[in-house]
């Protein structure tokens, strides 16, 4: 079959979920023995950004910018279903925007989370106005709808109309490179960013739902009261509380208990989660929770919220807590930190957890869905 795959919201050197997500998917539906064609298309600016190299990728360059989002946004819904249908697929999958207008193409939409429903405050009265209407009208023209977890299945019912049955789950992995690393590396990555001694470590950008401040002040507080030497290590882009969390970071109680890296490269992550002591993710709102699992991946124990996806992603292999207590989490602070025989369990548990996990098993489950639309079967 001749797949489209949209990705005109591509940009060079971006890195989030959703990027994450196309990149691995990619990747991993090229590595199936199939004779499957996809044709993806992307901005301008994108011209050989996927670096792939495969005989069965086509890129297709259209005559817009993903920066400039709303003329990009303008021409998916009046230019983009002429050109895909040019194209000559048989199914486009847009796995990261709303379904193009006026396509003959059967659609398969993927849909991470319902964020602008669920915490309206994220976004501003412009953005709401326009996902509010465009959303459920773009998921009920789709042959299908993806939803990287039942937390996302339940949200796409309940908010944008569509029915059950339209609406398949297909969970995330953590990328190959996610694998506990060895003590060389560990020790070089410490180096390079001067963390020396035992770590707890978080990484997210720093949106308010994230709650990064709640974990610096109750981290830094219990450190003083307990004496201990571990530290936290933050890690990630600033978002929508970063003045939140600089003000954390600034409190006495802190101090140099709390280190923040900013944004890391892509490759120093696993060595950075493998020589962690744990790793805290405090978010009250995630649509499938990535970097529980890839923390698991590479051996490092797991204390989680039991917000949203998150129960969906740890399974049964991390220590869960009530995100909107903070008695709770730092009760699961002070088990990390003080019991190891707990860690040690953890740590094997989220192993196990991870294997069963695969992008082999997502790319193969999504290429059956969209061979599904294509050949017309809802």
């Amino acid at each position: 079959m001749r797949i489209g795959i949209n990705l005109l919201s591509w940009v060079p050197g971006r890195r989030g979920g959703v990027e994450t997500y196309n990149r691995n998917l990619l990747r991993a539906l090229l590595e199936l023995e199939t004779d499957d064609q996809f044709v993806v298309f992307l901005g301008q600016e994108a011209a050989g950004a996927l670096a792939l190299g495969s005989p069965r990728l086509e890129e297709s360059l259209c005559p817009v910018r993903s920066r400039r989002r709303w003329a990009r946004a303008r021409w998916e819904q009046t230019r983009f279903g002429a050109w895909v249908e040019q194209a000559g697929v048989q199914v486009l999958y847009c796995p990261h925007s709303l379904l193009p207008a006026r396509c003959r193409v059967p659609l398969v939409q993927l849909i991470h989370d319902l964020q602008v429903f669920d915490l309206p405050q994220n976004f501003s009265a412009l953005k709401r106005w326009y996902l509010y209407r465009r959303l459920p009208e773009s998921a009920r023209r789709a042959t299908r709808v993806v939803a990287i977890s039942e937390f996302t299945r339940q949200s796409v019912v309940q908010h944008l109309g569509v029915p059950a049955e339209r609406v398949t789950v297909i969970l995330e992995a953590a990328a190959p490179e996610f694998s506990p690393r060895p003590e060389a590396e560990i020790a070089e990555l410490r180096r390079r960013y001067g963390v020396e001694g035992p770590y707890l470590l978080c990484l997210s950008t720093s949106h308010k739902h994230k709650q990064l401040d709640r974990l610096a002040r109750v981290f830094g507080r219990l450190r003083a009261e307990r004496g201990w030497t571990e530290r936290l290590v933050l890690g990630g882009l600033p978002g929508s509380g970063e003045r939140e969390l600089q003000a954390a970071l600034a409190e006495a109680a802190c101090g140099e208990a709390v280190c923040h890296l900013g944004r890391l490269p892509a490759e120093t992550l696993p060595a950075l989660y493998s020589g962690a002591e744990g790793f805290i993710f405090p978010s009250c709102y995630e649509g499938f929770g990535l970097p529980v699992v890839e923390a698991m991946a590479c051996g490092c124990p797991v204390a989680s919220s039991s917000c949203g996806s998150l129960p969906e992603a740890a399974g049964d292999a991390a220590l869960m807590f009530d995100a909107t207590s903070e008695a709770e989490l730092a009760a699961a602070v002070i088990r990390l930190v003080e019991e190891p025989a707990l860690r040690a369990d953890l740590r094997e548990r989220g192993l196990a957890r991870t294997a069963q996990l695969s992008w082999a098993d997502t790319a193969a489950r999504t290429l059956a869905v969209l061979h599904e639309a294509g050949q017309g079967r809802p």
